[in-house]
């Protein structure tokens, strides 16, 4: 997804300044900041703007439209992939509110709308400040300490999970399973660690094995000239395409119509996000009326 992402809006940086044709090189062009400016509000405009979605749904241009709804789409992914990676809470968070409203736009997520709008509430406005912030920077942890390599805690809890796992099948019959829980797996973390220092005292290098989403320039070009066949961006007049398919629905849209009408009809589905348990904590401003 990131891949096509990247890709796509190359080609419309490409399509704007009108050089779909060229093949990319590893020269570098020399571009000064205002063009680069100029660039980035130009390509705004025209494919990532509300006004151009709407002139484009106006037009019936289905195949600009659906691009549209694509970028926008996979771009609350990649933010929120390059979010939890980074340890930027703030903006995974900013995510989950968009796809709180983009859940109930889709068909057979009833359960997922209802319990991420649920526990954004809980983690911005039903628990007490210092709870909530407790409870926000805990969710992503760094298992090796290094910047960019933030990962939800439950695959922290995952890792060992199956280090318990191994250790129970590898241990032979009549293992006691609470023993491995009440003491190998609080050992687990620290024999990791003495296993990593007597490597590195030892001159081996420590591997680490990372995804990156990488492009080398014949995927990248190769992708240009499949955007350039099928006039990917809509750029060529005149230019039309069997089998045409229908505009897919702006999940984004529709998810607001729809809380906007539970919301006119008594707001049956939005009840149903107030938290399951709401704490009662008296309020650190208010006076206390009870002592006098």
């Amino acid at each position: 997804m990131q891949r096509v992402h990247y890709a796509t809006i190359l080609s419309m940086i490409m399509a704007t300044k009108e050089t779909s044709n060229r093949i990319l090189t590893e020269e570098k062009e020399e571009m000064t900041p205002g063009d680069i400016d100029d660039l980035v509000d130009k390509v705004y405009e025209n494919f990532m703007s509300v006004n151009a979605l709407e002139k484009a749904k106006e037009d019936k241009d289905h195949r600009l439209t659906n691009l549209m709804l694509q970028v926008q789409d996979f771009a609350t992914v990649v933010q929120c992939d390059n979010a939890m990676r980074t340890g930027d809470i703030g903006r995974v968070l900013n995510m989950w509110r968009l796809w709180s409203v983009m859940a109930h736009g889709i068909k057979g997520l009833n359960k997922y709308g209802i319990q991420l709008p649920r526990m954004l509430l809980l983690l911005t406005k039903a628990l007490p400040e210092g709870l909530q912030k407790l409870l926000r920077h805990s969710l992503l942890i760094s298992l090796t300490g290094r910047p960019g390599h933030f990962v939800a805690k439950d695959f922290y809890l995952e890792l060992q999970n199956y280090w318990l796992k191994y250790f129970f099948n590898c241990t032979g019959t009549g293992t006691k399973i609470l023993r491995l829980v009440d003491k190998i797996s609080i050992n687990v973390p620290t024999l990791q660690k003495i296993l990593r220092d007597a490597q590195g005292e030892s001159g081996k290098k420590q591997i680490y094995q990372s995804h990156k989403c990488k492009m080398s320039l014949v995927n990248l070009n190769s992708f240009l000239r499949m955007a350039e066949q099928y006039n990917l961006c809509c750029v060529k007049e005149g230019w039309k395409m069997k089998n045409l398919k229908e505009a897919t629905t702006d999940v984004l849209s529709k998810g607001f119509s729809s809380l906007q009408e539970d919301y006119a009809c008594g707001g049956i589905k939005i009840q149903k996000f107030n938290p399951s348990t709401v704490l009662d904590h008296p309020d650190e401003n208010a006076g206390d009326e009870g002592q006098l």
